[in-house]
């Protein structure tokens, strides 16, 4: 047995996430983990085609309960908007017109999204797991994401 608190569940979240982007972006370079500009480091950066649709994401974890209700936290929006407009982060996502803004993604938990990352936008806001619009930012995002569940034990014949 091991006590919760000795298990950094953030931690935990966010490398689930980095394995289920690259399920879902296998390419070489799409999906960088922790790109460090000076002393600020988001925790993915997304560069892909997939489908005939360019994404460029900068992406933050958040394994917050608060999530689940759909309200977002100031500070979360003002760090995820802050990486984004770093210029390493520009550079890593190849955008060379620096009046365009990044799209930033805050990815939570949910139990009742599906366990695949779903990057289609809900305009409407009421199905969990696709990438709600965050209001009133622009290009601000939220998609939420199941945490695995145990498997019910079997008994050994």
């Amino acid at each position: 047995m091991i006590p919760p608190f000795w298990i950094d569940m953030s931690k935990l979240f966010e490398l689930y996430v980095y394995k289920k982007l690259r399920e879902v972006f296998p390419g070489k370079g799409e999906v960088i983990h922790h790109r460090k500009s000076g002393r600020q480091e988001p925790d993915f950066l997304l560069r892909a085609e997939k489908d005939g649709h360019l994404y460029r994401f900068v992406i933050d974890t958040k394994y917050k309960p608060r999530y689940e209700n759909g309200t977002v936290s100031i500070d979360d929006v003002r760090q995820v908007s802050g990486y984004a407009r770093l210029e390493k982060v520009y550079d890593a996502l190849g955008v060379t017109d620096r009046s365009r803004i990044p799209d930033c993604l805050i990815i939570y938990s949910h139990p009742d999204c599906d366990p695949e990352p779903d990057f289609t936008v809900d305009e409407t806001r009421e199905a969990p797991g696709k990438m709600r619009k965050e209001k009133p930012y622009v290009h601000f995002y939220q998609p939420g994401i199941r945490l695995p569940e145990r498997e019910p034990r079997t008994p050994q014949s």
